[in-house]
């Protein structure tokens, strides 16, 4: 009798070594699943510019949309392949820094992606194979493109869309999410309900009479985006519109 409860407590304890040895390391699993789960929405790498990519579309920590008219700001534009930052690449990166209304830098950079750029993207924007072919690699200028923006608010037109790709290309090269706040002049020109049939950039430069045109060109639309956000803050403050 003594025997067999002997071996009863060995086989009691041996399974609740085991069922401890499978809880800690369950524990240990669930950490580094949590651990690496941001990690792997950018583990896919593009195979030619190896610049990590976000599958996940989820961009923690990203800035503000802002709707103010900041003094001093820097307006961005990019350039790319497509509309999204999980299949298209940036071929033109441009920025304009504003200080007290007037321009006191810019940073602009043609993008080699290393593959034919679509015909509807050459059509779009002008910029053909021929032009990228001594254009640097993304990785080589990207991180003197930050350090141009700094902690500067930044501007754009469709704001979602540049800032999108330019928090992904920054996650993914830096670890580090893009947290400046921006300000949007589509956001703005909805809410000012103006009379236009839409709210595109040239629609909207037309709309004001804006002697500088947009031409899918990133540093040309940057400074159209620049004279748009002036129009709209005489337009706000003249009508008296509460944003």
């Amino acid at each position: 009798l003594l025997l067999g409860v002997f071996f009863l407590w060995i086989s009691y304890r041996d399974k609740q070594k085991r069922a401890k040895m499978h809880a800690e390391d369950e524990e240990k699993r669930l950490a580094a699943i949590s651990k690496c789960r941001e990690a792997r929405e950018y583990e896919y790498r593009h195979p030619l510019n190896d610049v990590p990519i976000n599958r996940s579309g989820a961009r923690p920590r990203k800035g503000k949309s802002l709707l103010e008219f900041p003094s001093d700001y820097v307006v961005v534009d990019i350039e790319t392949t497509g509309l999204s930052p999980q299949s298209a690449n940036i071929i033109e990166l441009a920025a304009v820094r504003y200080t007290a209304g007037v321009e006191s830098g810019r940073f602009v950079s043609l993008i080699n992606p290393h593959f034919s750029i679509p015909s509807n993207i050459v059509d779009l924007t002008g910029i053909t194979d021929e032009m990228l072919i001594d254009a640097p690699d993304l990785s080589d200028v990207f991180l003197d493109y930050l350090e141009f923006l700094g902690d500067s608010i930044l501007v754009a037109h469709n704001a979602n869309f540049d800032i999108n790709f330019l928090y992904d290309v920054t996650r993914g090269m830096t670890g580090a999410p893009l947290k400046n706040n921006f300000v949007d002049t589509l956001r703005i020109a909805r809410s000012c309900r103006l009379p236009v049939s839409n709210n595109k950039l040239s629609t909207l430069v037309d709309y004001f009479d804006i002697p500088d045109k947009p031409n899918h060109r990133a540093a040309d639309d940057c400074v159209a985006t620049h004279c748009l956000l002036h129009c709209l803050k005489n337009y706000v403050s003249y009508h008296r519109i509460s944003l």
